[in-house]
């Protein structure tokens, strides 16, 4: 759902004091990530914003928004979990890290100590190595 929010005949969009809304969820909603937000509409750029607007509580039912201007609000559900990190893909991605990282090494002494051609120069070879290792 979303609300619209305005006072007739004023050009205020500041608050003295932040206003309360509620809004239902259309669903039971049971764990995940509720954001408040408002449409912001300023210059060419149209999106869904945070400025100003917090999630105060929030249940399985609705969540209570509390924001410092008023404006056209919406809220957000992250539905799904966040997914828990795997531990086997962290190893894996350390061991290929160290791996390439060892070769790129070697990569670098080798055009730090070899010269195979003294008409090739591997100064570039050398910088992009470096480069890729740091």
């Amino acid at each position: 759902d979303i609300i619209t929010a305005t006072l007739p005949k004023t050009n205020h969009r500041e608050l003295p004091a932040p206003v309360k809304f509620t809004i239902s969820h259309k669903e039971t909603f049971q764990a995940g990530l509720v954001t408040c937000v408002y449409w912001d509409d300023k210059g060419d750029e149209k999106h869904w914003s945070v400025d100003g607007c917090t999630a105060t509580f929030s249940n399985e039912t609705h969540t209570v928004c509390s924001c410092t201007h008023l404006s056209t609000f919406a809220i957000l559900l992250q539905t799904e979990e966040q997914a828990e990190d795997d531990e086997l893909l962290e190893w894996v991605n350390l061991i290929c890290m160290a791996v390439g990282l060892v070769f790129l090494g070697l990569a670098i002494l080798s055009f730090l100590l070899c010269s195979w051609n003294p008409k090739i120069n591997n100064t570039a070879r050398l910088h992009l190595s470096i480069c890729l290792f740091l």
